[in-house]
């Protein structure tokens, strides 16, 4: 079941709750508005679909409203920056170009890698990030506080797919994967200040004690 939420940065356009929340994270992170359709609804797929079976002028190609991703509220028509943004970033939030229609983009969840990017941070997450720095054995870090924070840097939006609300996943387990599964690609991608601030701030207390 479809169900239709504006797209944040572009409220007058409408898709399925994810992807009109991958298409905001999308605009905020620098993507040009430039929509030429969302979501459609079956009547006009079908309008669009007679059309060109029919090839009447000015009519591109279009499925029927069974088979249209446009209809299921996951595919965005873009033109301008907006195309050649998506061309080159839009893999990584999800839209996938097609093939035979260049300014058409689809939206499969899998291929989503920024879901968690404005996912909701609890005080427990922040402590749990925080006893995962400060407790894994890393034989490259003194302990000291720019070793710390500097780690903290490395680690926060890692840590947040890192399945830190999952029972059965120790602070170790987390740590480990933090600070040896990152590249600099992924520091420099996401980074969000706020969470970094309120870990940091968790650091300095635990330091201090």
């Amino acid at each position: 079941m479809v169900t239709l939420t504006p797209v944040p940065g572009a409220t007058r356009w409408r898709l399925d709750a994810p992807a009109a929340a991958s298409l905001g994270r999308a605009i905020a992170a620098g993507c040009p508005v430039d929509i030429t359709s969302t979501y459609r609804d079956p009547a006009e797929q079908q309008r669009l679909y007679d059309g060109w079976c029919a090839r009447k002028p000015g009519f591109n190609f279009a499925l029927p409203p069974s088979q249209s991703h446009h209809c299921m509220g996951i595919a965005v028509d873009a033109d301008g920056a907006m195309q050649a943004w998506l061309v080159t970033h839009g893999a990584a939030y999800g839209w996938i170009r097609d093939k035979n229609e260049p300014w058409h983009f689809d939206y499969v969840t899998t291929r989503d890698t920024h879901q968690e990017d404005d996912m909701a941070i609890t005080d427990d997450d922040v402590k749990k990030i925080a006893g995962a720095i400060l407790n894994y054995k890393n034989p490259n870090v003194s302990g000291g506080d720019a070793d710390v924070y500097a780690l903290l840097r490395q680690s926060v939006s890692y840590s947040r797919a890192a399945a830190l609300r999952t029972d059965d996943t120790d602070e170790a387990q987390i740590a480990a994967l933090v600070l040896d599964g990152l590249t600099p690609a992924k520091i420099a991608a996401a980074i969000p200040a706020n969470l970094a601030r309120q870990v940091a701030d968790e650091l300095a207390k635990r330091l201090a004690s």
